[in-house]
C-alpha cells in the first residue's frame, strides 16, 4: 500500500497549485478589491474553494477579488488575524469559517450588517435552506449576518476496507465507543496496523473525538444538556466518555503528538491504521488519490452509537460592517448560496451542500461520491442535528476557548478527574 509519504507527496503537488491559482497578495483588499478572507490551504480545501472562485469570476468578470489565506489548524490563523481587524474597524469584504455563536461578539459590537433582504430574500435562501442552518446565520434584530456554504459530518468513523477484512471486523456491527475498543484489540492482534489513525497536534482533534464519543455513550439528550453547561449534573457521562477517550490513546499512532491531521489521514489511506474520526473533510483528501477509492479501499459509519444523530460543522462567509465593497460582497454572497456554488465547493471539500433542492446523483464536472450521497439524505432526514464545541457552532467563544484549553491539559496529562473539573468551570463565563 501507498505511505503516507506518498499520498502526501500526490496530493501536494496539486494544491499548491491550486492554492497559487486563487491566492491575492495576502493583505488588505486594494483598489477597490473584494477581500476574501479564507483558511483552506493545502487538502483542506484549496481546491474546492478554487473551484467555487472561478464560478464567481465566470458570472461576475467585473468583480476584482483579492484572496487572503490565513493558514492553521480549525481557522486558528484565520481568527487571530480576523479578530484584530474586526475591531479596529478594518474588516475585510468577507471572510469564511464557522458561522453560529462564535459570531455573537462581533454582531453585540456593530460589527456584522444585515444581507437579510438583499442576499437571502434575493436569493430565495429562506426557502431552501434547513432552518438548523438557518439559525447559525441570524441573529436577533439585525437578521441574517451570514450565508452556509458546506455542513461536513464529524461523527464519522471511517474504515479502511483491506484492514477490517484482514482482520475480520464488521464496524458496523460495533454498537459504542466502548465497544469499539475491542475491535482495535483484534485489528491490532490480527494485522500490522493500529486500531485508529489521529493527530494530538491540534486540540480540536481531540476535543471533537470525545464529542463524539459522549454521544455515542451517553446519548443525544445528555450531549444537549453538557452543551446548556449541565455539566454536574452529568458528572457520570462526562467522565465516562473521559476515560473512554484516554483508553483510545493505546491503540493510536506512536507519532501522533508530532503529525498533523492531513498526516493523519495519509496513515488511515495507507493502510496503516484501521479507523479514522474526522470531519467529512477527509473524504477530500481521500479523493486526491485514484488508488484509494470509496466502498472498494474505504467506507464509513457513524461513529458507534451515533446512528440518529448527525453531528455536523457548517462553515459559511459573512457581512462585516463597516462593508469595503458592498454590492460586490453581496453580489459574493449570493452566489455562494447558489445550487453551482455549493455543488463546485462541496463536491471537491467532502461535505454536503446547505440546500435542500441539489441533485447529489447529477453528471458533469463536479460530481458527488457515494459516501456524500448518502450523508446528504441523512443530513435532511436527520431529526438530532447539532454541532460541536471543537468548531465553535454551539456555545460563546469564551466558553469553546476555555474547553479547548481544559483538552490542551488532558491530552498531555489524561487526568480524567482535572478534566471533570476543569469542564465544570469552563462554563463558568
Amino acid at each position: 500500500m501507498p505511505t503516507r509519504r506518498q499520498f502526501v507527496t500526490t496530493a501536494g503537488a496539486g494544491i499548491a497549485a491550486a492554492v497559487a491559482g486563487c491566492s491575492g497578495n495576502g493583505g488588505s483588499g486594494s483598489g477597490g478589491d473584494m477581500e476574501i478572507m479564507i483558511a483552506w490551504s493545502g487538502g483542506d480545501g484549496a481546491t474546492a474553494f478554487e473551484a467555487m472562485h472561478d464560478g464567481f469570476k465566470d458570472e461576475y468578470p467585473d468583480v476584482a477579488t483579492t484572496i487572503n489565506n490565513n493558514p492553521g489548524g480549525a481557522g486558528t490563523g484565520l481568527a487571530t488575524a480576523l479578530d484584530t481587524r474586526m475591531f479596529n474597524e478594518d474588516p475585510p469584504s468577507t471572510w469564511g469559517f464557522f458561522t453560529g455563536p462564535q459570531l455573537q461578539p462581533f454582531v453585540d459590537g456593530g460589527l456584522m450588517g444585515s444581507i437579510t433582504e438583499d442576499v437571502w430574500e434575493e436569493a430565495g435562501l429562506t426557502e431552501v435552506v434547513p432552518e438548523y442552518l438557518q439559525q447559525m446565520c441570524e441573529f436577533g434584530s439585525t437578521g441574517y449576518v451570514a450565508v452556509p456554504l458546506e455542513f461536513n459530518r464529524l461523527n464519522n468513523l471511517f474504515y479502511n476496507v483491506d484492514v477490517v477484512e484482514e482482520a475480520g471486523v464488521d464496524p458496523t456491527s460495533i454498537s459504542s465507543p466502548t465497544e469499539l475498543i475491542d475491535a482495535m484489540d483484534t485489528i491490532e492482534s490480527e494485522t500490522g496496523a493500529n486500531g485508529l489513525a489521529t493527530s494530538t497536534q491540534g486540540t480540536w482533534v481531540v476535543l471533537q473525538l470525545w464529542e463524539s464519543i459522549y454521544v455515542g455513550e451517553n446519548g443525544y439528550d445528555s450531549y444537549q444538556s453538557f452543551l446548556e453547561g449541565n455539566v454536574a449534573e452529568n458528572e457520570a457521562d462526562v467522565k465516562a466518555a473521559l476515560e473512554v477517550l484516554a483508553e483510545y490513546r493505546s491503540y493510536w499512532n506512536d507519532d501522533a503528538a508530532s503529525v498533523n491531521f492531513s498526516e493523519a489521514i495519509s496513515d488511515f489511506m495507507g493502510g496503516e491504521a484501521a479507523f479514522l474520526n474526522q470531519g467529512a473533510w477527509a473524504v477530500g483528501n481521500f479523493s486526491q488519490s485514484d488508488e484509494f477509492n470509496y466502498d472498494t479501499h474505504w467506507q464509513s459509519t457513524p461513529i458507534p452509537g451515533t446512528d440518529d444523530v448527525f453531528m455536523g460543522q457548517n462553515s459559511g462567509f459573512m457581512y462585516p460592517e463597516p462593508q469595503p465593497t458592498p454590492e460586490a460582497t453581496k453580489k459574493w454572497l449570493r452566489y455562494v448560496g447558489s445550487k453551482e456554488a455549493q455543488v463546485r465547493f462541496n463536491a471537491i471539500k467532502g461535505g454536503v451542500p446547505c440546500r435542500n433542492d441539489i441533485e447529489m446523483d447529477g453528471s458533469g464536472e463536479y460530481t458527488f461520491n457515494g459516501y456524500q450521497q448518502t450523508q446528504y439524505d441523512e443530513f435532511l432526514a436527520a431529526e438530532n442535528l447539532t454541532g460541536t464545541i471543537a468548531h465553535n457552532n454551539e456555545v460563546l467563544p469564551q466558553i469553546a476557548s476555555n474547553v479547548s484549553g481544559v483538552f490542551s491539559t488532558f491530552k498531555s496529562n489524561w487526568n480524567v478527574d482535572q478534566a471533570y473539573n476543569g469542564l465544570v468551570d469552563a462554563f463558568d463565563v
